[in-house]
């Protein structure tokens, strides 16, 4: 929130303060949010700089919400009618086409002087005295402000991504391209798709991560994947591990999978590993089925037959080892493709790889059980990527980056506008859940991050249990779980029914026999039709809450017996039992009963 909302939301009813007064408490609030939760601060003064930069943000799925508001100065000046420029000399001519102009001085020494003015009523101040001298003042600072709340990631462009098809560059994939991603929910590596490719031409501010076994570069609010031993995986910046003097989040390099194998046997995989390709007409050998060592061959085999496939490979003459037990091996490659293929292998086995060159000109590919990279501040260099950056969406938000050889899971993009597209996940969800259909549900709307919903009433505490499971599993890939608050009414933003079934209906209209109880029912009632019940402050002098801020007290009222004639007249019921079946029909089941036959 602003610090106007604040003041709006906390203080707009206070007659003991002035609008300074309020602003001033407001921005306490602010300021004292910020100072308790630093990595807020940072994050939202990453993410307003970065959209000061180029205008735009990006969802948590990758949906770019443009902020040109975010690329305007704070103050504007411009001259008004009759506004004479200073600096003209009436000798000379050429000046004289610059008249009507504020000086560049001038409008250099207004910008600084208000950038200087913290208080809303010095501005205002300000502002009547510089239109006296027919200068307007356009303030921009409730736009900018409006922008800046709704922003808030990336890798340099030697990083690759991972498809189905092999290692590829930014400028290489497209939307729908198959890849391998993370799940984090599951624990597990998928198959999943691109939603969106992003490219920032601009030159951008990175971390470059350089150890011996790893190699990353991104922005500083890209976000890893990390997960210490014992504990659940969390997100972490580029930001917070850089800031780090010890490995305090170890970053998630590999993970399990469990994805569909082919025919091939595990005979012919062990043969296929000890023969090299290009050594080895494998057509020739009646014992296997040709094959080449390609992704798509790779990308037909299971975490076990990976496995298989590279003990087989690291095999000796006389020992077949556990690759579980190998610590680090390395296995040499003469061309890049091998290298590329034998990294996908090695990831799809569940291991992590890097690659090295060596002096005869090969590849030495480094096959390690280690699932994790312990990077700290110590191993990262702030830099300018001159060419720019770039990022992908994916549906698990992370997918599998190689950079100089080094094989690793990252994170993706993000913020503002994020529940929006929450919030369409849930519309979706919603319409083709086949609970949904057989209770009868009916979607009406969305207001905002809220969905109005209706069903039968008898399905009432079965219909919020799926709308509310269906609103939650929108958020299922992200790394904690989403809640909602389900209201049950009979009308929108009516009481709920909760409320309206703890009291009793009366069995006769006699205001002398009814109980509070009673006299609450019919408060409900007339409520529920528009009614404006008198609200009555607690013993103690304090305002109530709940229902009884609403008018639901249990009170005897002149308005609520006013308020029972006027409903009588407008349906014309004749008798106080009308009354009473009637008004309870149209609340709780939505329907006029016709007493005129």
């Amino acid at each position: 929130m602003s610090v106007q909302s604040i003041a709006e939301s906390l203080f707009a009813t206070r007659d003991d303060m002035t609008q300074e007064q309020k602003l001033k408490e407001a921005q306490k609030i602010q300021d004292s949010l910020m100072k308790g939760f630093p990595a807020i601060a940072r994050a939202i003064a990453k993410a307003q700089s970065d959209a000061t930069k180029k205008g735009y943000t990006e969802t948590i799925l990758g949906r770019r919400r443009h902020h040109p508001n975010m690329q305007l100065p704070k103050f504007e000046f411009e001259p008004m009618e009759g506004y004479v420029n200073p600096d003209i000399d009436p000798l000379d001519p050429e000046s004289l086409k610059n008249k009507e102009q504020i000086p560049k001085r001038i409008v250099d020494a207004l910008k600084k002087e208000f950038d200087n003015l913290k208080w809303y009523g010095k501005i205002v101040k300000r502002t009547k005295e510089l239109a006296d001298q027919k200068i307007k003042v356009i303030n921009n600072s409730y736009k900018i402000e409006e922008a800046s709340r709704q922003c808030f990631n990336c890798v340099d462009k030697e990083t690759e991504i991972l498809t189905v098809l092999g290692w590829r560059k930014y400028n290489e994939i497209n939307n729908g391209d198959k890849i391998l991603s993370y799940s984090i929910e599951r624990n597990q590596v998928e198959e999943d798709s691109i939603l969106a490719v992003h490219i920032y031409n601009e030159p951008t501010e990175v971390v470059d991560f350089e150890m011996g076994n790893f190699s990353a570069s991104s922005t500083l609010n890209h976000r890893w994947i990390t997960q210490k031993s014992g504990r659940p995986i969390a997100f972490k910046t580029t930001e917070e591990i850089a800031a780090t003097s010890s490995p305090s989040f170890p970053i998630i390099r590999v993970a399990d999978n469990k994805l569909a194998g082919s025919a091939i046997s595990d005979a012919d995989l062990t043969i296929l590993g000890w023969l090299d390709p290009e050594k080895h007409d494998w057509a020739k050998l009646q014992c296997v089925t040709p094959r080449e060592f390609t992704f798509k061959f790779v990308s037909q085999l299971s975490q076990k037959q990976s496995k298989i496939l590279l003990e087989a490979m690291l095999a000796t003459e006389d020992q077949v080892r556990d690759i579980e037990s190998i610590d680090k091996e390395t296995l040499i490659c003469k061309t890049e493709r091998k290298v590329d293929v034998l990294q996908y292998l090695i990831f799809k086995a569940g291991f992590a790889s890097s690659v090295a060159k060596t002096e005869t000109g090969h590849y030495a590919v480094t096959l390690s059980t280690a699932r994790r990279a312990s990077v700290c501040g110590k191993h990262s260099k702030h830099r300018t990527a001159t060419d720019g950056v770039w990022c992908v969406t994916t549906n698990n938000q992370t997918w599998i980056a190689r950079r100089h050889g080094v094989v690793y899971i990252t994170g993706n993009s993000v913020i503002q506008g994020s529940a929006a597209d929450l919030t369409k996940m849930a519309m979706l969800r919603l319409e083709h859940d086949d609970e949904w259909a057989e209770l009868n549900g009916n979607f009406l709307l969305p207001v905002h991050d809220e969905l109005i919903c209706e069903v039968p009433i008898e399905n009432a505490e079965k219909g919020a249990e799926v709308l509310s499971k269906c609103m939650c599993a929108a958020g299922d890939f992200l790394p904690f779980k989403l809640t909602t608050d389900v209201e049950t009414t009979f009308r929108w933003y009516g009481l709920s029914v909760e409320d309206v079934n703890e009291f009793d209906r009366p069995d006769l209209l006699d205001y002398d026999l009814m109980t509070e109880s009673n006299i609450a029912w019919i408060q409900c009632m007339l409520i529920e039709n528009e009614y404006l019940m008198p609200v009555y402050k607690n013993p103690d002098g304090s305002k109530p809450k709940g229902i009884k801020a609403k008018g639901v007290n249990g009170i005897l009222s002149d308005e609520l017996k006013a308020a029972v004639e006027d409903y009588k007249k407008r349906y014309n019921l004749q008798t106080d039992q009308q009354f009473l079946d009637h008004i309870e029909a149209k609340v709780t089941r939505g329907v006029l009963l016709d007493f005129s036959k």
